[in-house]
């Protein structure tokens, strides 16, 4: 019914302005420790997340962390001790606000002027993209998602209802209006 893009983020000081996936898979496993070995402050890096029961944690963990799809991909790669798992996307965004060495992985929606979205690389070789309704749309970012319903077969009644609200342009509207991309 629409699409996110997890948009990685950090504070506005924190001089690092895009990443490759293998590096965030370094962060996010224990890895890479400081911002110095990606090119920031010599700082440690406190990585947030949303905690297990998120569907950005796991898309997070299968995309960026085990790195699905290149030629790097390791499904044994789970997310190091440090990382501090979060209830909630807020609790996150607030934490990079007022923690120049944090970093996280909203949606896009919750991209705010307080918080620097990462350009991201989906290998050393390609440049960094943005995240953005443009880039999602496009298939250019690296960390976009489909978001989906699913039925118990084929929806009929209420549910279809409420589905086919969700496809139409008013539905797609509420979409947008809410933070998330819209289908093309």
């Amino acid at each position: 019914v629409a699409t996110d893009a997890l948009s990685v983020i950090v504070n506005p000081a924190n001089p690092v302005s895009e990443l490759t996936i293998a590096q965030l898979s370094a962060i996010y496993t224990g890895q890479i420790t400081n911002w110095k070995e990606v090119g920031g402050n010599d700082a440690e890096i406190v990585a947030f997340s949303r905690d297990t029961n998120a569907g950005t944690h796991v898309f997070f963990k299968e995309h960026v962390v085990q790195m699905q799809g290149l030629s790097t991909e390791d499904k044994s790669l789970e997310y190091g001790s440090d990382v501090l798992m979060l209830p909630s996307t807020e609790g996150g965004v607030s934490e990079v606000t007022s923690n120049p060495n944090a970093i996280f992985y909203p949606g896009l929606g919750y991209v705010t002027d307080e918080v620097k979205p990462l350009a991201i690389n989906k290998t050393a070789d390609d440049g960094g993209v943005l995240p953005s309704v443009a880039t999602a749309l496009d298939g250019t970012y690296p960390i976009a998602r489909p978001l989906l319903y699913y039925t118990d077969g084929e929806p009929s009644g209420v549910i279809k209802a409420f589905i086919d609200y969700c496809l139409s342009a008013e539905g797609q509207q509420k979409v947008t209006e809410v933070g998330y991309v819209p289908l093309p």
